[in-house]
């Protein structure tokens, strides 16, 4: 569905685009998108931009939580695409923190690690396995990789059902590395004491 703020005599209103007209709404924000029965018609429509900046305070951030129990957040400003391309840590963080208030203390994984270190988590019948890539290449070229630089340690956290007793392998090291694992309370924790380029961990019952 297509949403506008437009000019509706002489003020601004939010409205939705229902084919020859716009339909104004009573909040954008609603849960529950609620009309007015006032239509514009688009000929007669005067579009506005969703902000008319006169003063720049700074981006805005809005959070809500639906009576559903779903959490949205609002971030006026692409810090997405300014940390990524510029390596901001304060952008990195915000962003971070956000995805973190949304899915609120039960995160399937924790992972406290060095920048430019991705995890992915898989299951394999009754074990997981967590593949850990680290990708920030020292190169002055982008694109290009001419040293892999080890980072560590990496403090991992992850749910895990179950009261079997279980074992962690890191299984690219140049040994096949145990690690110790601490596991209550639904969850195991275990730390990876490096990472050159990427390293492998299984964790379930027994052997890998």
């Amino acid at each position: 569905m297509r949403m506008a703020r437009i000019r509706d005599r002489g003020a601004a209103a939010w409205a939705v685009d229902n084919g020859q007209d716009w339909a104004i709404v009573e909040s954008p924000f609603a849960t529950d998108r609620v009309l007015t029965g006032e239509v514009v018609p688009k000929s007669q429509a005067t579009l506005l931009a969703p902000v008319v900046p006169r003063v720049v305070l700074g981006p805005a951030l809005v959070l809500r939580v639906a009576p559903s129990g779903a959490k949205v957040a609002y971030l006026g400003a692409d810090l997405d695409r300014v940390a990524g391309g510029e390596s901001r840590p304060d952008h990195l963080r915000l962003l971070g923190n956000l995805v973190g208030w949304q899915l609120g203390d039960e995160r399937v994984l924790r992972v406290v690690a060095p920048r430019g270190v991705e995890c992915s988590l898989y299951r394999q019948g009754e074990r997981g396995v967590l593949h850990l890539v680290h990708t920030d290449a020292p190169s002055q070229i982008p694109g290009t990789l001419d040293e892999l630089v080890a980072v560590g340690p990496i403090q991992v956290d992850l749910a895990w059902a179950g009261t079997a007793a279980l074992s962690a392998h890191a299984l690219v090291s140049d040994v096949d590395l145990e690690l110790d694992v601490d596991a209550d309370a639904g969850r195991v924790r275990f730390t990876v004491p490096v990472v050159e380029d990427h390293e492998i961990i299984v964790i379930g019952p027994g052997e890998p």
